[in-house]
This record gives structure tokens, C-alpha cells and sequence, in this order.
């Protein structure tokens, strides 16, 4: 299983981030998926032009099976997070991904997926989002009421990972960013190169995204493009 999930991956892998970049335009200053009111964080846009931009699968699918891509963030204050995005090229937006499971772990390394802090769930939506690359369209896909919602505390640091579900063949991959810079980033510190993937048919336990043996290949990845929102306690 492990040397079939990697021959299928990185062939779409390659043929989804190896073709013509498409143009970019400026980055926007409106986060429509992280209002003022309510953004806690952002960790910044995925650029297309930049020579290291990546992306790993992140996927509930025919196709993938189970693949995870748990993003790092450290809140500098107590909040409760009550909505998430995670953009994502996708391959298609056909099929119904809801509802949209989402967790957040603590004390997660490589080869270990730590424990379970809170799990929950929402009513996701797939919008547009910013210039794709690599020949895929950029997609938020954005939970913005979480059920239950998830309470953070100051200074520890939380895995989190949304996953877009579908009942086809449908794949997509999470964008990365490269830091720096982070165009767009809002709020806490991003935290650098700590970030794992988990694919159940490809045997994959937790490694680590970044560095030259890293999921994500020779270039590694930085972090990767998603929000949370809420409120400060």
C-alpha cells in the first residue's frame, strides 16, 4: 500500500504543481473568510510566483483515502474558535463534503499524532479564493460555525486539522506558505516547520512537511494557508 498511495501522489502531485503558474494579481487586503470582528489568525496567502510554492494532499476521497495535513498555530492569548478555513487547490468541487470534520490535537511529533483536544464539526462552505497555480483553481473551504467550538490557551501550541470529505474521486491540496514573507498575515506569530502528514492508505505516520526529506518533497514547506476565527477571552 505504501509504494502504490506514493506512485498515485506524486504523479498528481507533479502533474498538479510541476505546470505553467497562472498570473497573480496583487494580494488582497480583505480577508473575506477572517473579518476584523472576529480573525484571530491567518498564516497568509499561498504565492504561485514564489520558486518553493508547494502543496500537500489534504483529503477525504475515493481517490486519496484518508490524507492529513495537521497545521501548528500558538495562540498569544486565551480564545475560543468557533470557525476555520483551510485553502486548498482542488481538482474538482463537485460532490457534497458535509459535514466537515475538524480537530485539534495536542503534542503531536514525528510518527506521533499526540492526543486528541477537541474534536468538532460544521457546515462547510467552497469559495474562490485568490490566484490558483499549478493549473487548479484556489478554494476556501471555510466552517464558520464549528460545533462544538474549541478553547485555546495562551503560549501552548495545537495541530489542527479541516477535512474536506467527498464521495468521488475528488483530490485537493493545501496550500503552503513561504516564509517569509506571508502576504496577508494576520494576528499570532505563524509557527515555522511544525507541521506532519498522516495517510492511512499510504502508511504515512506523521512526518514532518518541511526540510528536504519532508512530505512535501525536495523543497519542503514552510507552514500552510488557513484562518481561524472567534473570540478573545
Amino acid at each position: 500500500m505504501r509504494k502504490t498511495f506514493f506512485a498515485l501522489g506524486s504523479v498528481l502531485l507533479l502533474l498538479s504543481l510541476s505546470a505553467a503558474q497562472d498570473s497573480v494579481a496583487a494580494p488582497k487586503t480583505r480577508l473575506p473568510f477572517c473579518p476584523p470582528k472576529t480573525c484571530l489568525y491567518y498564516s497568509g496567502d499561498f504565492d504561485p510566483n514564489n520558486q518553493l510554492a508547494n502543496g500537500l494532499l489534504n483529503v477525504n476521497s475515493f481517490f486519496a483515502g484518508v490524507a492529513e495535513v495537521w497545521v501548528a498555530v500558538k495562540p498569544t492569548q486565551n480564545v475560543t474558535v468557533t470557525g476555520v478555513t483551510f485553502n486548498e487547490l482542488f481538482s474538482s468541487i463537485d460532490g457534497d463534503i458535509n459535514p466537515t470534520p475538524f480537530q485539534i490535537n495536542v503534542g503531536m511529533s514525528a510518527g506521533n499524532g499526540g492526543k486528541k483536544f477537541c474534536t468538532s464539526q460544521g457546515i462547510a462552505t467552497i469559495k474562490g479564493y485568490g490566484e490558483g497555480g499549478f493549473g487548479l483553481i484556489q478554494f476556501s473551504v471555510t466552517v464558520k460555525k464549528l460545533m462544538p467550538s474549541c478553547k485555546l490557551k495562551k503560549g501552548r501550541i495545537y495541530f489542527l486539522n479541516l477535512l474536506p470529505t467527498f464521495n468521488n474521486s475528488n483530490s485537493a491540496f493545501l496550500m503552503d506558505v513561504e516564509y517569509p514573507p506571508a502576504p496577508n498575515h494576520r494576528g499570532w506569530p505563524n509557527v515555522l516547520d511544525d507541521s506532519y502528514f498522516y495517510a492511512a492508505s499510504g502508511d504515512i505516520n506523521y512526518s514532518p512537511t518541511w526540510g528536504s526529506s519532508g512530505a512535501c518533497g525536495g523543497i519542503g514547506c514552510d507552514l500552510f494557508s488557513f484562518a481561524l476565527t472567534g473570540t478573545k477571552q
